[in-house]
């Protein structure tokens, strides 16, 4: 596992947020979240139909 801020292999746990384990880069004191989930929206179809109206 690395920082995907700074590439640093140095990681420590840092708690827990909305239920996922949150880790906090040792150099440059990011956390992160190693599990994102895809960005939710609204499906294409529902978008081009809020478009027409």
């Amino acid at each position: 596992m690395e920082c995907p801020a700074c590439g640093s292999p140095h990681i420590r746990k840092n708690g827990i947020k909305a239920g996922k384990q949150n880790h906090l880069c040792v150099y440059c004191r990011r956390p992160f979240i190693i599990d994102y989930e895809a960005q939710r929206g609204y499906p294409d179809e529902v978008r081009a139909e809020c478009l027409k109206l």
